[in-house]
């Protein structure tokens, strides 16, 4: 009877810490604050990101399409026009990488088969079966329409990207990470028809 009481206040202080190490994370990320015209807002916080260059971020992508799903961890580094992604499944093993710039792509599957296209979009449907808009992610995931495409955006109270319709694509950002400055999304939801692809960022490393 004695060992199972400690093993309960065990757990009850165990259940104390998590609590407190979760109320600690909410504090640490503090609600961004209100703007009144978010769409001029909108447009200096435009200005900001994109002197990011270059930028990387490591993260989680989770694809449901045609009734598969798919998990693998990405490193997404991004150079001016050049891009460079590599796909990582469980224990760090190599799922794929695509790399390319302006002048086209490249794409080497887990099996070591190349594959190139001008346009990385096109290349990776062909390859893959499904379509994933790599040339407008680019954007999206650090918070900005693509240029050249006419969008539909709705922006949250701080004058950021909350939703955003383009190139047939919805993209949610459910959730923005406010260091480092300026605040860039670090949870996506992108819907095609059928296609749900959601994305996790967990690090953010950028160049002003």
């Amino acid at each position: 009877m004695r060992s199972m009481v400690t093993v309960m206040r065990g757990a009850r202080r165990a259940a104390l810490v998590l609590t407190v190490l979760t109320l600690a994370a909410c504090a640490a990320r503090p609600p961004a604050p209100v703007v009144e015209d978010a769409p001029d807002a909108f447009e200096a916080h435009r200005a900001l990101v994109q002197r990011l260059d270059p930028w990387s971020l490591t993260g989680r992508l989770a694809l449901d399409a045609d009734g598969q799903q798919w998990h693998t961890n990405v490193r997404w580094r991004q150079s001016g026009e050049a891009f460079d992604i590599r796909l990582f499944g469980p224990f760090g093993r190599d799922a794929g990488h695509v790399q390319g710039d302006e002048h086209g792509a490249m794409l080497r599957s887990s099996d070591g088969e190349r594959f190139a296209a001008d346009d990385v979009d096109r290349l990776v449907a062909d390859v893959l079966g499904w379509r994933l808009p790599v040339s407008g992610m680019r954007y999206w995931v650090t918070g900005l329409p693509a240029p050249g495409t006419p969008y539909r955006p709705q922006y949250d109270d701080a004058g950021r990207l909350a939703r955003l319709e383009q190139s047939g694509w919805t993209v949610e950002f459910q959730r923005y990470r406010n260091s480092p400055a300026p605040a860039l999304p670090d949870r996506l939801d992108l819907t095609y028809d059928d296609i749900r692809l959601r994305v996790l960022v967990d690090q953010w490393n950028v160049t002003p």
